[in-house]
């Protein structure tokens, strides 16, 4: 690996995580000193090189705290479905992906029914019509929800008469036949651990490029969710080179039994196994997650829960035994409430996180005070969830990513993506955070719940490594991991007007990850 740079970084405009200052020293890949120019000077080394900022803006390196790293190699490595207007144009692009895809399985990601005219979510009579002779599998947006074609679900054993899993649901026409679509833990049918292993090893290529991807957005730490011990080997395996970005993994927490078993980091390896996950309920885009009261727009259906308590506290101590902080997926009302009841009885490591909080109604606010979890919430949601008002209600809708009312009252937020869910491109986030347009009746409904371009970026950044267990990520600040990046604005709002193209470098532990030649 490359050593790390000793170089004092002057008269620029330093964002520290908390405040500004002109300048900073790196020295052995840490911080040594922060602040007005001369005592910076003062305070190198005699082998330390000064570089010019001219007046420049530099921030912490960024980071992601929620991503499915295998997933998003599966839309880069598959058909990119993000954004079709309609089934049309849904199956132009599958026509299209067959033509450039080779042999076996064709996999789609990320189409939305709720933008097309009809708002129906396609079935495998469909997916029939396009592709006969090998598996179609097409994941919804949200990763909650997929349809397969016929051949897919033969290939799965899946046949007439299967029985709906708990936390999960196979799809069903009207005649009561399946119509392909598999609904969360339905899905687990999809995640073979040995055909998942064979398909990391063949893609280590792939998951190289989104790590460098990863770099050139000015993140510095990714934060794979759901991770699988193949993810984990991978990773590892890479890393015996150098990774661009640091990786913390969050395991499945139905693979906690594989934890013994994984390869140990070496020491600045870069990567390691930080806590667990689990996902206890579904989606709004799927209507799978768990509401107090049913969806405004389907009157009969309220969600349904994953995992039942039992299983959830059994497994969360499990976790708490080998030192694994738990982070765990709760979009709906009744499952955030369900989470916070769990978490009241069960010893954690560290503090737990909470991922998503989507609805916080204010009868859900003296518990959050009191219990103070980690939220951890995807700002882009906001631009892509436009249609909340109809699928909750207003009343509902109101207490939806509630960034301002739950910083305001005390609680810790960190930003993240959910990739491929949402763009990886952190700066479309923290944009979200501020903007909150009201380009429909969600934005207008909630426009008060906008944050302040300094908070917005603290979710990324000084927020985000105490969620971690790493209160030294995220910040420019003595003592600190020097994870920076350097850009080509000159304030926190011209860097957030032009987004990621700002980026013009991306350190990491005092070595230059972005652009990757040598420094």
């Amino acid at each position: 690996m490359s050593a790390p740079v000793d170089r004092a970084w002057v008269n620029g405009r330093v964002f520290t995580g908390t405040g500004f200052a002109e300048a900073f020293l790196v020295e052995g890949g840490e911080v040594r000193a922060v602040g007005p120019d001369d005592a910076v000077r003062r305070a190198k080394g005699t082998g330390a090189d000064v570089v010019d900022l001219r007046g420049r803006l530099v921030i912490p390196g960024l980071i992601d705290l929620h991503v499915h790293l295998t997933d998003t190699v599966l839309e880069r490595e598959g058909v990119d479905l993000r954004g079709t207007r309609s089934r049309e144009e849904l199956w132009a692009r599958v026509r299209a992906g067959m033509d450039r895809a080779g042999p076996g399985p064709l996999v789609g990601v990320g189409w939305d029914s709720s933008l097309w005219p009809d708002g129906q979510d396609p079935t495998r009579e469909e997916l029939d019509r396009i592709l006969v002779d090998r598996p179609l599998i097409l994941f919804q947006v949200s990763m909650h929800a997929a349809v397969l074609n016929s051949v897919a679900l033969q290939a799965l054993g899946i046949e007439e008469g299967v029985t709906d899993p708990p936390g999960g649901a196979f799809g069903r026409s009207r005649d009561g036949r399946l119509n392909g679509l598999l609904y969360d833990a339905a899905m687990a049918r999809l995640s073979d651990p040995t055909t998942a292993g064979v398909w990391v090893r063949q893609h280590l290529d792939a998951y190289r490029r989104l790590l460098r991807e990863a770099a050139a957005l000015g993140l510095t730490t990714l934060c794979p969710v759901l991770a699988s011990p193949s993810e984990v080997e991978g990773v590892a395996q890479i890393a015996a080179q150098e990774l661009p970005v640091r990786v913390r993994f969050y395991l499945d927490l139905r693979d906690l039994g594989a934890f013994s078993r994984l390869p140990r980091p070496a020491e600045n390896a870069g990567w390691r196994v930080t806590g667990v996950k689990a996902i206890t309920d579904g989606a709004f885009g799927t209507r799978t997650a768990w509401l107090e009261s049913p969806y405004a727009d389907r009157p009969g259906d309220a969600g349904f829960p994953i995992w039942t308590d039992e299983e959830l506290q059994a497994s969360l101590r499990s976790a708490a035994e080998v030192g694994l902080t738990p982070a765990l997926h709760a979009i709906g009302d009744r499952a955030l409430a369900r989470v916070l009841s769990v978490l009241d009885n069960v010893p954690t490591a560290g503090t737990p996180r909470i991922e998503h909080a989507s609805l916080t109604p204010p009868s859900l606010w003296p518990r959050l005070e009191r219990q103070r979890p980690n939220l951890v919430v995807e700002p882009h949601f906001v631009e892509t969830d436009r249609w909340l008002v109809r699928r909750l209600g207003a009343d509902r809708a109101r207490w939806t990513y509630a960034f301002r009312t739950l910083w305001d009252r005390g609680l810790v937020l960190g930003g993240a993506s959910d990739s491929p869910v949402e763009p990886l491109d952190p700066w479309t986030g923290i944009r979200a955070a501020v903007d909150r347009v009201p380009r429909s009746d969600f934005g207008r409904l909630t426009a008060s719940e906008r944050l302040a371009p300094i908070e917005a970026f603290q979710l990324y950044t000084r927020n985000a490594g105490p969620i971690l267990g790493e209160p030294g990520l995220g910040q420019l600040a003595v003592g600190s991991p020097a994870d920076f990046v350097l850009t080509s604005a000159t304030s926190l709002d011209g860097a957030l007007a032009v987004g990621w193209p700002a980026v013009a470098e991306t350190w990491v532990g005092g070595r230059r990850s972005f652009p990757a030649s040598a420094a």
